[in-house]
């Protein structure tokens, strides 16, 4: 067993957890504002990876939100659910297949 501690790593768990994503924050500050990835439903995957292909490492750390090419709506978490729900299942269908 190790006897010493490692320093900050006392503490309930929440608190352990706030000063891990503050060590996080500091390390890799998030752009300010949200990354809007913008998608046509019958190019999902093509459009999904096209938009995030050549995206900076910290585009990762925003908030996303997801916009449906030709229809209206705002992303309060059900449109990011629904694109990645969709996306999931477009590459998992085995009677598809993507060139890479």
């Amino acid at each position: 067993l190790l006897q010493g501690r490692v320093a900050g790593a006392g503490g309930s768990f929440q608190e352990r957890r706030e000063l891990f994503h503050g060590r996080l924050k500091r390390a890799h500050p998030a752009p300010r504002g949200a990354f809007v990835l913008r998608v046509r439903r019958s190019m999902l995957v093509a459009d999904a990876f096209a938009n995030c292909n050549d995206k900076p490492h910290n585009v990762w750390l925003q908030e996303w939100q997801v916009r449906f090419e030709g229809e209206a709506g705002v992303d309060w978490g059900g449109l990011q659910r629904e694109m990645f729900t969709l996306l999931g299942r477009e590459l998992t269908d085995s009677t598809k297949h993507y060139a890479g």
